[in-house]
């Protein structure tokens, strides 16, 4: 009755107060505009697909992720497409990250870690793209999360084998060994404060300060993390404490 073309929202991206962009089940990626008429807007100019990510580059691109074609990229003149053609090998992109004006890393859950290199000036060069997998070292291929922290570090999170970080063309890993709850990481993200926040299988939170070894549960028995439709949601339902507070507002992602 609102507009809104399907009833099953994978991604959502945050462009500015009054512009929203929406990634809706088997209708591609559509815009919404809240102070509008009609207030959702169909982008004829990217996938029509399943988009399960989307995210803004420090350039201002919009990056489009897809359930098994790639992903699209918006520049604002144009729409550049990286599948297998562009040297992708992941198809299924689940999360994208980037330090400030450096590579961007896309998640997929069919080829591990994909960095691309974007070379432009008033046009777009190339975009060069490294598959980091298996052979990379990574303990699997199958990549639900990419998060950068402060210190130049790359985390990402597996389906089944833990949490690793890539740091100066180096591979570490850790797992319930290590003090992880869960071996299935569902949501990453850095606080503020450069703060590592995980999510796992167990619903429990975790952070780490010094690069992995040393875990911490904050908000054991009121932090929750539900999965609905692959997408991770953290969920607060008791007061935080007040020192935590900032945090806690970089953290909650839908």
């Amino acid at each position: 009755e609102s507009g809104l073309p399907g009833k099953q929202v994978y991604s959502m991206l945050e462009v500015t107060e009054d512009h929203w962009v929406l990634g809706v089940a088997d209708r591609g990626v559509w815009h919404y505009f809240p102070e509008q008429i009609p207030r959702f807007v169909q982008d004829t100019t990217l996938t029509t697909g399943k988009v399960k990510s989307l995210f803004r580059d420090s350039r201002g691109w919009v990056w489009a992720g897809t359930e098994g074609r790639g992903t699209y990229i918006h520049t604002g003149d144009s729409v550049l497409h990286l599948d297998r053609n562009a040297g992708m090998l992941g198809l299924f992109v689940k999360d994208f990250a980037q330090h400030e004006n450096g590579p961007v890393y896309l998640a997929t859950s069919d080829g591990g870690i994909q960095k691309v290199d974007v070379v432009a000036d008033s046009v777009v060069r190339s975009l060069d793209v490294t598959v980091i997998n298996r052979t990379f070292g990574l303990p699997e291929d199958r990549i639900t999360q990419v998060e950068t922290d402060p210190l130049g570090r790359v985390w990402f999170g597996t389906r089944s084998s833990g949490l690793g970080v890539l740091f100066e063309g180096n591979v570490l890993h850790f797992d319930t060994e290590d003090g992880l709850p869960s071996n299935g990481i569902r949501a990453l993200a850095t606080d503020v404060f450069g703060y590592l926040w995980v999510g796992t299988d167990d619903g429990a939170l975790w952070s780490t300060s010094d690069g992995g070894g040393s875990w911490t549960n904050h908000f054991e028995g009121r932090v929750i993390l539900e999965e609905s439709i692959d997408v991770a949601i953290f969920a607060m339902f008791e007061e935080l404490p007040l020192t935590t507070l900032l945090s806690a507002i970089t953290i909650v992602i839908v």
